[in-house]
């Protein structure tokens, strides 16, 4: 089915009002929504890039746990087939460095990083070697044997740490300071 119908189907409303938001960097299409007076935030990725079912099923086990959390939006729904999911729509600004928002998301973090480790994605050695073919099979060579070497280094040093979430993306734009 198509975006809208899924979503009708998985939230047992009429669709209304769905625009775009933005395109994610990821490749990912966001759009607002909603079906009477609650309001969503629909992500269709691209279920064509390499590794989607992994990427997915951990983002959606990860942005879960952030919610139960308290420090994400609602997950209402999440397909992974289909690369659509949905979250409640937070009232709220863009993350801009004005005052009280780095105390307001410093304690966000906080409040994220002393819970429980999110579910496992793929063991960083993995993305490695997955990104060395994908680069090898476009320039013939892969990535420069220093650079790997230091990165498979590293690797090797952070997996030694113990886990804790984390967000991963502290991009402003990904940031919305609800007060």
């Amino acid at each position: 089915p198509d975006v809208q119908t899924e979503i009708e189907q998985a939230l047992g409303g009429p669709l209304e009002n769905l625009a775009p938001i933005s395109d994610g960097k990821s490749g990912a299409k966001i759009y607002s929504c909603n079906i009477g007076p609650a309001e969503y935030v629909v992500k269709c990725s691209d279920t064509a890039r390499p590794f989607h079912t992994q990427r997915a099923e951990h983002e959606y086990a990860c942005v879960r746990a952030a919610a139960e959390r308290g420090v994400a939006p609602q997950v209402y729904y999440t397909n992974v087939e289909s690369g659509i999911s949905v979250i409640a729509r937070v009232q709220g600004q863009p993350f801009r460095g004005e005052p009280g928002q780095i105390e307001r998301l410093a304690a966000a973090l906080q409040k994220l990083h002393s819970g429980p480790a999110f579910p496992a994605g793929q063991p960083l050695s993995n993305v490695l070697t997955n990104m060395q073919e994908q680069v090898r099979s476009q320039n013939g060579e892969g990535l420069p044997s220093a650079l790997f070497q230091n990165l498979s280094e590293l690797i090797g040093l952070l997996e030694q740490f113990p886990k804790a979430p984390c967000h991963h993306d502290l991009n402003p734009t990904n940031l919305i300071d609800t007060g």
